[in-house]
């Protein structure tokens, strides 16, 4: 297990891993821009899982998945990545 920054040139290079765990704030309903802009250009290899997760106190997040999903994990439309599941704690 290794830990990261975001921008770090160790993040930029996820070969080697099966999983993979971002995570950041949201702000003003999104998340950070750090972690947006790492989800864009995340290019795991084939199999890899990524496991995204947000802070927030944020009562209208909590009640509603979708608004999580856009929240805490906003993947651009041309993304290969796929969502499976959203947990709240």
């Amino acid at each position: 297990m290794e830990l990261a920054g975001i921008k770090s040139s160790k993040a930029a290079d996820t070969s080697g891993y099966d999983v993979i765990v971002v995570g950041g704030p949201i702000y003003a309903g999104k998340a950070s821009i750090s972690v947006q802009d790492y989800l864009k250009t995340l290019n795991p290899a084939a199999g890899t899982k990524i496991v995204v997760f947000a802070t927030s106190q944020d009562q209208d997040t909590a009640h509603d998945n979708a608004l999580l999903l856009k929240e805490a994990a906003p993947l651009p439309g041309n993304s290969t990545l796929q969502i499976k599941a959203v947990v709240k704690i």
